[in-house]
């Protein structure tokens, strides 16, 4: 199924309903059950021969890089997928068709918008708990797992890594997300932001209703990541931050990580990946729904 929205005008925005807290020992840490790939881009830093097709539907091997990631999602668990799209999406399209319980939802100005408004596009779509990756990421099944199956808020991190421009640098205490941003000082960064993002059941609300006001007020531009440095510096989200150094990854930004990818990263994660042979019925009952129209 294809859902296209069309650009919306600002208005003041329609927040989610925001059920009443709940005691520590009651809260929701059940995975996510839902998944959103972030795959609108033209990924035009590959090069002039890159662009006859998306980046999210280059080959590693006998997969694409969309492939592998939905597979991976549907192998540990989660029931539902959504793939934004954009750029070439009558070539996406099919691909996500032959996969059970999944959708695309269009971002019609994704040559003018960035991640934050593909994602904010999905919000009707949301139910609850979700994670959230970006197509050009390839990673061990184990990195989305551990992310996933932490009982709060989390982001998968890296320690080996982060200290180049492009990369979207962390700065950590006791495990919890202080700051996020490509323009981090290198004194303060801990490690790369792997890319894959786990908001937890009762976050959802508050996470998706910033998202929701940013946008809406002009942000379309932002990354994700630009509204997590936002929540965690006014204290509004504790992020977890998941080291999964030592599991192999890689965030393909340039030919010489699309080569990396398939000379170095997925040998070593191929023998652990599996087409997911089964699925469950997803939930039918919506619990959060943005009241906007779209």
């Amino acid at each position: 199924m294809n859902i296209a929205c069309r650009e919306l005008a600002p208005q003041a925005p329609t927040p989610m309903t925001l059920p009443p807290p709940l005691p520590s020992h009651t809260l929701d840490r059940t995975p996510p059950k839902q998944a959103v790939i972030l795959a609108a881009g033209v990924g035009s830093r590959l090069g002039t021969s890159a662009l006859e097709k998306p980046k999210c539907l280059l080959p590693l091997s006998h997969k694409t890089l969309l492939e592998i990631q939905i597979e991976t999602y549907l192998s540990i668990g989660v029931e539902e997928v959504c793939v934004v799209v954009g750029y070439r999406k009558e070539l996406i399209e099919p691909v996500v068709k032959r996969y059970p319980n999944t959708i695309t939802i269009e971002n019609p100005i994704y040559a003018n918008s960035n991640s934050l408004y593909s994602l904010w596009l999905t919000r009707e779509w949301i139910r609850g708990a979700f994670a959230c990756s970006n197509a050009d990421v390839v990673a061990h099944p184990d990195i989305f797992r551990r992310i996933l199956e932490t009982p709060m808020t989390a982001l998968g991190m890296d320690t080996g890594t982060g200290f180049h421009d492009e990369h979207m640098k962390i700065e950590v205490f006791n495990n919890r997300v202080r700051s996020i941003s490509k323009s981090l000082p290198k004194r303060r960064t801990n490690g790369e932001n792997v890319g894959i993002l786990s908001i937890a059941q009762n976050d959802v609300v508050k996470f998706m209703n910033t998202i929701d006001e940013i946008v809406v007020h002009g942000g379309e531009n932002l990354w994700v990541p630009a509204v997590l440095h936002q929540m965690v510096s006014k204290e509004l989200l504790k992020v977890h931050a998941e080291d999964i150094t030592g599991l192999p990854w890689i965030e393909i930004d340039f030919g010489t990580d699309l080569l990396e990818a398939r000379r170095q990263i997925w040998p070593l994660i191929a023998p652990k990946t599996q087409p997911a042979q089964a699925f469950k019925t997803p939930t039918a009952t919506p619990q959060f729904v943005s009241q906007r129209a779209s």
